[in-house]
């Protein structure tokens, strides 16, 4: 019954409804973007939790709180075991790019977030659906784990998280 509802409520075009559950598939972000993004991570010898960030999500407390909160514990498993590679990719925006690199470097400096920090360029976001912020365990193999929409749920936090 559950499925046959979830069915229902896309083909409806009802998707977002569906949003507040926090889930994604890999189709959320356009291919390219997927592709431009394993491409800027060569070498991976483990998973790699991926942000993929528009900054005009974040005037959205729960997001910002969301993904603050997602940061925090990812820095204390690095800490604590040692391991946990984290990207954070920002959607390009219409400022100018030094500008919105010089901006994005102090937003995350003084939210205390000091994982790597990466500009999609806009032509890997045309003609997709990508429109909200996302984050997704890429494995070492390319292929997309877990991916959840920002704010996420506590159960996908735990996933993306792990043991």
């Amino acid at each position: 019954m559950a499925i046959s509802m979830r069915i229902v409520i896309l083909v409806l075009g009802l998707a977002p409804m569906l949003r507040a559950q926090g889930e994604c598939s890999d189709s959320a972000l356009p291919l390219s973007a997927r592709k431009y993004i394993d491409r800027s991570l060569p070498n991976r010898k483990s998973s790699v939790v991926v942000f993929v960030i528009r900054f005009s999500d974040f005037g959205c407390e729960p997001c910002l709180n969301s993904f603050l909160d997602l940061c925090d514990s990812l820095r204390a498993r690095k800490v604590r075991k040692g391991r946990g590679r984290v990207e954070i990719f920002f959607t390009r925006d219409d400022t100018p790019e030094a500008y919105q690199e010089t901006t994005m470097r102090q937003w995350l400096r003084g939210n205390g977030v000091e994982f790597p920090a990466h500009i999609i360029p806009r032509q890997y976001l045309e003609g997709g659906r990508f429109d909200h912020s996302l984050v997704y365990l890429l494995s070492r193999r390319g292929k997309v784990g877990c991916c959840g929409l920002i704010p996420l749920p506590r159960r996908l936090q735990e996933a993306i998280l792990g043991p």
